[in-house]
C-alpha cells in the first residue's frame, strides 16, 4: 500500500512542512528537561524548556500558512478545484495535533518543575491557542512566517500583562507591603 492511498496528497504536504518545527520543538523540550535533571548549576531547564514551547508553538502555527508565502504556492493552491474550508481544514488539523501533543510533553515536563496547577496551566494553554488561531491569521495578514510569529507573540505576552495589571489595579492584588 503507497502513502498516496493512506493519506491525501495535501494532508502529506501539510505533514512534510511542519515535520521540522515540531520535531525541533520535542527536542529542544526534551533537551531542557535532560539538561535540569542533569547538571543543576548551570542555567535552569525549565527556562529554555519554557522559550522552545512558546517560540515551537507560534512557529507551527505560523508556518502552517506561512509556507504558502514562502515557496510562492498560494495562487496554486487556492486555484485547485476543492473547496477552501476543506484546504483550511487540513492545514489547522495538522496543526492542531501537532501543536497539542507539543502541549502534552510540556505540560508533563513543566508539573515536574511547577508544582501548582493554577500556575502551569495558562502557561501551557496560551501558546497553543495563539499557535492555533492567531498566528495563522497574522500571517495572513503580515503575508510573512516570521511577522505572524512575532505579531501573535506580541499579543500572547500582551494579553498576559493586561491580565496581570486588571488583576493588580482592579483586585488589589499584589498590593504592596507598607
Amino acid at each position: 500500500m503507497t502513502r498516496a492511498a493512506v493519506l491525501s496528497p495535501a494532508l502529506s504536504k501539510e505533514i512534510r512542512a511542519l515535520l521540522p518545527l515540531w520535531g525541533a520543538s520535542i527536542a529542544a523540550l526534551a533537551a531542557a528537561f535532560v539538561w535540569r535533571e542533569g547538571d543543576r548549576h548551570l542555567l535552569p531547564g525549565p527556562n529554555i524548556g519554557l522559550f522552545a514551547y512558546v517560540v515551537g508553538s507560534l512557529a507551527i502555527g505560523a508556518q502552517s500558512v506561512g509556507q504558502e508565502y514562502t515557496y510562492r504556492t498560494l495562487p496554486m493552491l487556492l486555484s485547485q478545484p476543492a473547496d477552501r474550508w476543506r484546504v483550511y481544514l487540513v492545514k489547522f488539523g495538522v496543526s492542531a495535533m501537532m501543536l497539542l501533543t507539543l502541549a502534552a510533553l510540556a505540560g508533563t515536563m513543566f508539573a515536574k518543575v511547577w508544582r501548582p496547577e493554577s500556575a502551569r496551566f495558562p502557561v501551557v494553554i496560551l501558546p497553543v491557542l495563539c499557535g492555533l488561531f492567531l498566528a495563522p491569521l497574522l500571517t495572513m495578514i503580515c503575508r510573512s512566517t516570521l511577522a505572524g510569529m512575532i505579531l501573535s507573540g506580541s499579543a500572547m505576552a500582551l494579553t498576559w500583562f493586561v491580565t496581570l495589571a486588571i488583576a493588580w489595579f482592579g483586585f488589589g492584588i499584589l498590593k504592596s507591603r507598607t
